[in-house]
């Protein structure tokens, strides 16, 4: 399991009786170096998270498919790359009659992970699971197939510029391609890898979703 942010707190705070000065120095460092999506802690969304606020995610993330529809009417089948726990799976199947959760749940620590997504999963009978790397997953697709691909995978700007290759192709003309943490914190990858491929995304949500049309 991913730790939460509270939970480092609390670990830190306990660290200055159980542990000498030189320790307590080393551990600090170690968890403000460690980043999201490591073995240790990768933040989950919804009440893990520090930087987010619930409704802020939830609002986000429902700003975003109104903005689709808006262009597309009704919406068919998409794509979402790193569906984790599933929280934002669910919302998606709401608005698209299919929803293809791709992600590999492949560390040790992932089978609690993806437990609770195919719990979540079985509530929604449009949601498809793909227990697959992102590219591998693409490859199962037609060209110009899909009404949108939403990326929140790995973060780091090759794992995102990559991302955006494979499946950029499988995007309808007109239809979308977007992701999440376009922000200026610790993912700055994202930004730079989606600025370069589109120069800007057409629109920024309040969760740091991003989208652009395609065509």
């Amino acid at each position: 399991m991913g730790i939460s942010c509270y939970r480092i707190r609390i670990f830190l705070r306990k660290l200055d009786t159980k542990f000498p000065a030189a320790a307590r120095k080393a551990l600090r460092v170690l968890f403000s170096l460690i980043a999201p999506g490591s073995l240790l802690v990768r933040p989950m969304r919804y009440n893990t998270v520090c930087e987010k606020i619930p409704g802020q995610y939830v609002q986000g993330l429902k700003d975003l498919l109104s903005y689709i529809q808006g262009h597309i009417g009704k919406a068919g089948s998409m794509v979402e790359v790193g569906s984790y726990a599933g929280e934002s799976t669910e919302i998606f199947a709401t608005a698209f009659q299919t929803v293809y959760a791709v992600d590999p749940w492949a560390e040790f620590r992932m089978k609690h992970i993806e437990k609770k997504f195919d719990e979540r999963a079985k509530r929604k009978p449009n949601i498809i699971k793909m227990k697959k790397f992102s590219a591998d997953a693409a490859s199962f697709f037609q060209d110009e197939s899909l009404d949108f691909v939403y990326l929140d995978a790995r973060h780091d700007y090759a794992s995102v510029k990559n991302d955006i290759h494979h499946w950029l192709p499988k995007i309808k003309e007109r239809c979308f391609i977007g992701g999440h943490d376009y922000n200026e914190g610790e993912k700055v990858g994202v930004i730079r890898a989606v600025d370069e491929m589109f120069g800007k995304p057409d629109k920024v949500f309040m969760d740091s979703s991003w989208v652009k049309q395609i065509g």
